[in-house]
């Protein structure tokens, strides 16, 4: 059959009132997170419950009917739910999969060393320009309530290094350094090095396992077995061993137990006399 043209671009697509999310961390459990949302994205007068349902273990589809608070969702994009980060995109059949945008992390960055001249939002916005995106001032720091440490939230990119440490001339033409420390990290892949996912939920294609370690600083990978090798092993396991036990005359065997006894015992010994009987050809 031939679908026309005018179907294919139909604007009223069922899933378009699905947008995605991408916990960076270990998700909450999927009644904390339809409570939440339900609470602080559903419309109180729209009547419509907000739907959740997981499609990978940190990626989650949401259907928000009300498309003006589904706009305003995606256009925040960076969330909190029970205290783990949660981006959101906009989410179509095509892009589901994709791993969350980290360019733009909101976090909070600790400058701890601030001079005093320096210690205002002009002076700190100025700093922290180093570390990422200025966005605002910490409720601590914008009443100095710890004049050691500055604390501002920043739009990171975690697809860049991280700065520790940014250097500078004061008015005097002093070189001076202010350490930089992040509270908070998402986790990051032991394998592929990158944030946002554990070294046991990596996809990444060029992730090679090494199996067995026989030299420092080599490897080496099995050679899968198919079940016909494994019988053809075993078969020339037991034959050979069928082998060694038709080379072992009773008359060998008797030898070999009396040489036995006269090395370790030294002497005649009645268990192995009756060892001995035992062994000798029935006439």
């Amino acid at each position: 059959m031939e679908i026309p043209d005018e179907i294919f671009d139909e604007s009223e697509l069922l899933w378009k009132s699905y947008v995605v999310g991408y916990f960076i961390g270990d998700a909450p459990h999927v009644g904390s997170i339809h409570a939440t949302v339900n609470r602080i994205w559903a419309s109180p007068k729209g009547g419509s419950k907000i739907d959740v349902q997981f499609i990978k273990k940190n990626t989650v589809l949401f259907r928000i009917e009300n498309s003006q608070m589904r706009a305003s969702v995606v256009q925040r994009k960076h969330w909190h739910i029970s205290d783990v980060p949660l981006v959101v995109n906009v989410w179509s059949p095509e892009s589901a999969l994709n791993p969350p945008d980290l360019s733009l992390m909101p976090m909070w960055v600790d400058l701890r060393g601030v001079p005093n001249n320096l210690y205002s939002h002009k002076g700190l916005r100025c700093l922290f320009k180093a570390a990422g995106k200025f966005v605002k001032l910490h409720p601590t720091t914008e009443k100095c309530v710890r004049l050691d440490v500055a604390r501002v939230l920043v739009e990171v990119n975690l697809h860049q290094e991280l700065v520790e440490k940014i250097s500078f001339r004061d008015n005097a033409g002093t070189l001076r350094e202010i350490g930089v420390a992040y509270p908070w990290l998402p986790p990051r892949c032991s394998v592929c090095r990158k944030w946002g996912h554990k070294g046991q939920d990596c996809v990444c294609k060029e992730v090679r396992i090494l199996n067995k370690k026989t030299v420092a600083g080599s490897t080496f990978t099995p050679v899968p077995q198919t079940e016909d090798m494994v019988k053809r092993t075993e078969g020339n396991v037991i034959a050979g061993l069928m082998n060694d036990l038709e080379a072992i005359t009773p008359h060998t065997a008797h030898n070999s137990l009396l040489t036995l006894r006269d090395d370790v015992l030294g002497g005649s010994e009645p268990g192995l006399q009756s060892a001995e009987k035992d062994l000798e050809p029935k006439k």
